[in-house]
């Protein structure tokens, strides 16, 4: 019981730090730790970008895998977190997304609170 609580504890520091971002288009030659620096300046920041890759399995040409990175500090991440809606105003970046870095559970928890939202929008 002491070893699940300790566990929970280090897992959730270490995703305070991480960043998801959503909807980045998959290229043959890309360069994630570039791309998610771009996405980064037109928010107006420039953070320390490590440990950047793609999640999930590679699946056919229309799938677009998120994009996980972590940051220096989790008060970098609640930085970028807090700007993440200014990408919905800048050109080519209208459908990325970024979003803190959940469990499993806390994802299902997530969507079942904006589900019944995002019928209402058209």
């Amino acid at each position: 019981m002491i070893r699940a609580a300790v566990k929970s504890v280090t897992d959730s520091e270490d995703r305070s730090r991480n960043i998801i971002v959503y909807g980045v288009e998959e290229l043959d030659s890309e360069v994630l730790p570039e791309r998610v620096s771009d996405i980064l300046h037109e928010i107006g920041e420039k953070p320390a970008v490590t440990d950047c890759c793609r999640i999930g399995f590679k699946r056919d040409k229309t799938g677009v895998r998120p994009v996980k990175f972590t940051v220096r500090s989790p008060d970098v991440a609640n930085q970028l977190l807090r700007k993440a809606k200014l990408l919905r105003s800048k050109e080519g970046f209208k459908s990325v997304y970024i979003s803190p870095d959940r469990t499993v559970s806390e994802r299902r928890a997530y969507k079942k609170l904006v589900d019944p939202y995002s019928a209402l929008i058209p």
